[in-house]
């Protein structure tokens, strides 16, 4: 094969330099091609921000391609903080339902009554642990936006390779979205023990601040 486009080549006339590129573009053309103004991806993943931004610095426009981009960004970013408003009404209601409980526990005649109205607890623990676990998603998502959208302002503001890779690697995020999913966790541990079924009558009123 290398021989018939080498024949090729000569018989059109084509110098030595076009041929390279020629039998160059045959056997790589499928490659992705790279320039030293690219990013790795491996940089774009600890960044943790789009990777086919890796190339943004080759694109020729591309302050204009940066903008188009952070535009996109930021209204994505509007739509997440209309979810965090959303979510915290819903947090707000289920903070109702925990007064409620609260006060039907304290006018209750009987331990018996008392123990049933508290263990209305589980439905609403579980309510709140879904909801606040939404939330980690859209502080994640939030926290996911502030850093392809420094990376974004960056090109937008002519910045070099070498600039833009020493901004980027101030900020950890992956490890702050760790330990955001970490927390919620031992959040949600501590409040299937405290109200889980109202298995512990005692620990359950500790939690609802109800004295005996």
């Amino acid at each position: 094969m290398l021989e018939e486009i080498n024949a090729l080549v000569a018989a059109s006339g084509l110098g030595g330099l076009v041929a390279g590129y020629v039998i160059g573009r045959f056997f790589g053309g499928n490659s992705q091609n790279t320039s030293s103004q690219d990013f790795t991806r491996k940089q774009m993943d600890t960044w943790n921000i789009n990777e086919e931004w890796y190339n943004i610095l080759s694109i020729k426009k591309k302050e204009e391609f940066a903008q188009s981009e952070l535009d996109k960004l930021n209204d994505y970013v509007n739509d997440r903080v209309a979810e965090r408003k959303e979510l915290r009404k819903q947090q707000d209601a289920v903070i109702e339902q925990v007064k409620e409980v609260k006060q039907l526990v304290e006018r209750a005649e009987s331990e018996f009554e008392q123990k049933a109205i508290i263990s209305r607890m589980g439905d609403i623990s579980g309510e709140h642990s879904t909801i606040r676990r939404d939330f980690d998603k859209v502080t994640n998502a939030l926290v996911n936006s502030k850093q392809s959208k420094s990376f974004l302002e960056f090109v937008i503001a002519g910045k070099s390779k070498n600039q833009i890779t020493k901004d980027m690697n101030h900020s950890n995020v992956r490890n702050a979205i760790k330990n955001n999913e970490g927390l919620a966790m031992q959040m949600f541990d501590a409040e299937m023990r405290a109200f889980g079924n109202a298995r512990d009558f005692a620990e359950a009123k500790r939690a609802l601040n109800i004295e005996d």
